[in-house]
């Protein structure tokens, strides 16, 4: 399955989440992403998705991304630092080699995860911005040969674990998600729209 476009009505455009977890998309998503002005939750984990577009940068109501153990890489867009409300961001477990200083705009951001990436070299203030956020936010670095401008002045590079021979990688977590009192709907990656919580 892959991105071949992104559609919606306009009462699809009313939809709080987008959730692909799982989904054996690829590619990079289209630029129509930027068009679900209702959007506050975005969950792409475990894919083979290769990028955001721009205009991820027009959803000012987004207040969670997570789009770890995906193809995402080399950098996140700078539009992202463009997001007044977004409180998580999670890329772990990606191919990420940069982070752009843009991030730092991010004023609301309480939760953010870029470890297991292949991350080397972050602007010093951007490095002690997310250490402040989050300690373990840039641990686990799948690079060599780091110098000392890199992210071993404060954090070190740990090689990527590799499953023991005859052993099996242990599961990986998604994002968990909470259904209250309301049942919120949920666009797949067919862009069908259900009203069923996923079962647990």
């Amino acid at each position: 399955m892959r991105f071949i476009s992104l559609t919606f009505t306009v009462e699809e455009n009313r939809i709080g989440r987008l959730d692909i977890y799982y989904g054996g998309q690829t590619g990079a998503v289209p630029a129509a992403l930027g068009g679900l002005d209702s959007l506050r939750r975005l969950f792409m984990g475990i894919t083979s998705v290769t990028s955001l577009p721009p205009e991820i940068g027009k959803l000012k109501r987004l207040d969670a991304i997570d789009i770890g153990s995906s193809a995402i890489g080399p950098t996140l867009p700078d539009e992202i630092g463009s997001l007044p409300n977004l409180k998580l961001l999670r890329v772990k477990g990606c191919l990420l080699k940069s982070l752009s200083p843009t991030l730092m705009r991010l004023k609301k951001l309480e939760t953010v995860d870029f470890s297991n990436n292949a991350i080397c070299h972050v602007d010093d203030s951007l490095k002690q911005w997310l250490l402040a956020i989050s300690p373990h936010a840039l641990d686990n670095q799948r690079v060599s040969g780091c110098t000392s401008s890199g992210i071993m002045d404060t954090q070190p590079i740990l090689p990527h674990k590799t499953p023991k021979a005859g052993g099996r990688p242990g599961p990986r977590q998604g994002f968990q998600i909470e259904y209250g009192q309301t049942r919120d709907r949920r666009v797949t990656a067919l862009g069908k729209k259900s009203s069923r919580p996923r079962k647990e």
